[in-house]
């Protein structure tokens, strides 16, 4: 199986995760990561829904995540993504695992063809965001997370994650 390691490596000739940038120091950990993952597939369905790849990518990543010592004792596990695909195409996903449920929002699949209309400002400012995110599990997020587990995600259309 081609689980992702921390960063760097390669899954045969279709995806890799390119880097991951932790949050906090060696004394003071935190749970909040950037991800950032690559995959040589064509982008032409990807607009509808997440890609397998992007989904191992992430739930690979908060397994590694949740079972390494200085972050186990977190109840919350946010992973910021940014995801590019085919010739020249990307786009943002928020996750967010609470033990129980993991969360994904995602961006519509930006187009970076076009130099003139190309997303770049928009992925470079999350790409050097400060890591933030709950680090306590709210209601909230569990019942956000129990009423999207019952939709169809096939017809539902995540794309307020970006304006």
């Amino acid at each position: 199986m081609n689980d992702p390691p921390l960063s760097g490596d390669h899954f045969g000739a279709y995806w890799c995760i390119m880097d991951l940038l932790e949050g906090g120091d060696e004394n003071f950990p935190m749970p909040h990561a950037i991800m950032e993952n690559i995959a040589h597939v064509p982008a032409n369905h990807a607009d509808q829904c997440l890609t397998l790849h992007e989904v191992r990518a992430i739930v690979n990543m908060v397994l590694i995540r949740t079972s390494h010592r200085p972050f186990r004792k977190y109840p919350i596990h946010p992973l910021l993504v940014l995801s590019y695909m085919g010739e020249q195409h990307g786009r943002i996903i928020q996750a967010s695992f609470d033990g129980e449920s993991l969360i994904l929002q995602y961006s519509q699949l930006w187009s970076f063809e076009d130099d003139d209309t190309a997303p770049v400002e928009l992925f470079l400012r999350y790409n050097i965001s400060q890591l933030v995110g709950l680090e306590r599990p709210y209601g909230c997020v569990r019942s956000l997370a129990k009423s999207a587990a019952s939709m169809n995600l096939n017809k539902y259309n995540t794309n307020n994650l970006v304006q």
